[in-house]
């Protein structure tokens, strides 16, 4: 016999927005996020809404052993390319946002990191 899992969860999702002002040229030149003990992440996102001025402008993203997006090209609008998750965090971590580009000062990027975290029980259904 089976057991029927029953105990459900929305994702949660930590949104990081880069600016050319919290760029290379301005502290903190890093943004984190961080995640509990028992974090499952689901997915790493970047998108580049509004293209960044400045010469190479890049970001990376990163927990110190895994890079989900490494130099990515934030130069021009749209979506960019991610790897590494899912990953599975059991005593909680820290998600890094670099920036790279000399005399970046406009320039808007989206950070997402979406995760269930194992054992928050929010709803059973029965």
């Amino acid at each position: 016999m089976s057991k029927i899992i029953d105990s459900r969860q929305y994702p949660l999702v930590a949104l990081a927005q880069v600016h050319g002002t919290n760029g290379p040229t301005a502290a903190p030149n890093a943004l984190e996020i961080q995640l509990p003990p028992g974090t499952l992440l689901r997915s790493v996102a970047v998108l580049t809404a509004v293209a960044f001025t400045g010469t190479l402008p890049t970001l990376t993203v990163g927990d110190g052993t895994t890079t989900f997006a490494n130099g990515v090209d934030i130069a021009t609008t749209g979506a960019e390319t991610t790897t590494g998750a899912p990953k599975f965090y059991p005593a909680g971590g820290t998600i890094t946002i670099t920036t790279d580009g000399a005399g970046m000062n406009a320039g808007h990027a989206l950070v997402s990191a979406e995760y269930v975290v194992v054992d928050r029980d929010n709803e059973t259904f029965g």
